[in-house]
């Protein structure tokens, strides 16, 4: 420490260690400058260093002023020098100077040093004890004041394995494929290098470093590194899956004294498997604070991860929201405008997130490009619809796997009373029944009637009344209107007035006419409404 806070005359200090296997005695060891060297003396502990200990050679100013050094543990020595400072008139910080430490034999150790190389308030510490006194050989302390009898803050390590560089090929790849991953390590500690890792892994917690809940995609153990020795490794990862999380390359060391340059990160940006994602339905025009909305199938076998996927419309782009969600294969996922108004719509179990930003507008008229596709983390269509003209308050979903999604005709209306099926199965893509069948619940129904109906029929055009015994209309629940193959609705036990039916027996009237075919159905159900009391 040659430019203190405080007293110059009280807080300048030259640390010694002690790097040998014996006791080293320093009487008639000697420290100064050029201009006058002093004895260094004993103050309450003697003059003997220990092996791997370190001594503090202190003005003798300094247990006289009320300006002590803090953290100076008890096991350091604890010297002074028999002069009233330093050299000739302390240690010099306006000018290049050295610092001298000699013993009784006349071996010497000199450490020259400028004004440039000084701080005020930070001491000047060795970095490599094994090595030379040159001023390559030392910093400026990390910590105000130093670390006065103890360890060098810029010591160089015991064990210190560093991750000097990582790089992939190809820097993009859409599963299944490989990337060649070349590291380069160094061994930067005092000590050899051996019993060593190199992981590759999912960094599932954003912690920067391995931990044991982070997925391993590829390990394998290192060389032997002698100290100062660096090689490159290469290793292959096979990429079957879109990952979870940034994937990472560290290097795993028992006790590494700097684990902080053990880790970087693999710069790939991983897309999603050719075929995997289906766009699936599409809400253009929706209802009141439904909000736009698309649906996104995993039709493939494999996991995927939306990590760095965007919704992208002519006009804009959006991420899809943090963390990234995980589908997997026969998995359905909504990317809403509003996912609560949704789920408040369509029930609280449906798949949904947001988007980073906002939603990209979905154009709904005639002459507007309604198009939309999922872009992967590569910058790749993963999918692509272009779709017909909306009906108002309905959605349209893709009618077969199959069938491309960039041609219109592969859409169609969602018909019935759900207007829209976010988060299940495409109503189009469910099998027609192999008959008609009409079932009722529960029996007597209280109040209301489930009804549940199937037609062998892609669609039908359907009408459903309600009768009283005398043969009047109660009540008209569907008019006509084009419904799946596949459907339920509910009577509420009102009458077309909406006052409630009174107890009694009704009558059912279903008749159909199939879509395309133009196939008839007809079919009467008695049914009993009890009211309850």
């Amino acid at each position: 420490m040659v430019n203190p806070t405080g007293s110059e005359y009280a807080r300048e200090y030259v640390e010694l260690y002690n790097r040998g296997a014996s006791p080293v005695n320093l009487d008639g060891w000697t420290v100064g400058d050029s201009l006058d060297m002093d004895a260094i003396i004993e103050v309450a502990s003697g003059l003997v260093l220990a092996p791997g200990r370190y001594a503090l050679v202190l003005d003798p100013t300094y247990f006289t002023k009320d300006e002590p050094y803090l953290g100076i543990p008890p096991e350091a020595l604890i010297v002074t020098i028999e002069d009233a400072a330093f050299g000739r008139n302390g240690l010099v910080n306006s000018r290049e100077s050295a610092v001298i430490l000699r013993s009784p034999e006349g071996a010497e150790q000199r450490m020259t040093y400028t004004p440039a190389d000084v701080v005020p308030g930070y001491s000047l510490e060795k970095i490599d004890l094994d090595g030379g006194d040159e001023l390559s050989n030392w910093a400026i302390s990390f910590v105000a004041e130093g670390t006065p009898g103890r360890e060098n803050s810029r010591r160089l390590p015991d064990l210190d394995a560093a991750l000097v560089a990582v790089m992939a090929t190809p820097d993009t790849v859409h599963p299944p494929g490989a990337v060649t991953i070349r590291a380069s390590i160094a061994n930067a500690g005092r000590t050899a290098l051996a019993d060593a890792e190199l992981v590759l892994f999912e960094d599932s917690d954003g912690d920067s470093s391995f931990s044991s809940g982070d997925a391993v995609l590829v390990r394998g153990r290192l060389p032997v590194l002698s100290r100062g020795e660096q090689r490159d490794l290469t290793g292959v990862w096979e990429v079957l899956t879109t990952p979870a999380a940034p994937v990472w390359v560290a290097i795993l060391a028992e006790r590494d004294q700097q684990p902080a340059n053990n880790a970087r990160p693999v710069q790939v940006a991983v897309g999603v498997p050719s075929g995997a994602l289906r766009i699936s339905e599409i809400m253009a025009d929706p209802g009141p604070a439904e909000g736009q909305w698309v649906e996104i199938a995993n039709v493939g076998a494999a996991r995927v991860v939306l990590a760095g996927c965007k919704l992208a419309t002519p006009s804009r782009a959006l991420p899809v929201g943090s963390p990234a969600p995980t589908l997997a294969p026969g998995d359905f996922l909504v990317l809403a405008e509003y996912p609560d108004s949704l789920r408040l719509r369509y029930g609280f179990m449906v798949p949904a997130c947001g988007l980073d930003g906002g939603f990209p507008h979905l154009s709904k008229s005639a002459d507007a490009n309604r198009s939309v596709w999922l872009a992967d983390a590569t910058g790749r269509a993963a999918d692509r619809a272009a779709y017909p003209v909306p009906e108002a308050g309905r959605s349209l979903e893709l009618v077969a796997w199959e069938r491309a999604g960039d041609d219109p005709t592969a859409w169609q209306t969602v018909w019935g009373q759900l207007h829209a099926t976010p988060g299940m199965a495409n109503q189009g893509m469910i099998p027609p029944a192999e008959s008609m069948t009409l079932t009722l619940g529960p029996t007597p129904p209280a109040d209301t009637l489930g009804i549940a109906l199937a037609f062998p029929e892609a669609s039908v055009h359907l009408t459903l009344r309600v009768y009283d015994m005398a043969g009047r209309e109660v009540r008209r629940l569907v008019d006509g209107e084009q419904w799946p193959a596949h459907s339920t609705l509910r009577w509420d036990g009102l009458d077309s007035g909406g006052r409630p039916a009174p107890t009694g027996m009704y009558v059912l009237l279903l008749e159909a006419a199939g879509t395309e075919t133009g196939r008839t159905y007809r079919l009467v159900r008695p049914v009993v409404i009890a009211r309850r009391r």
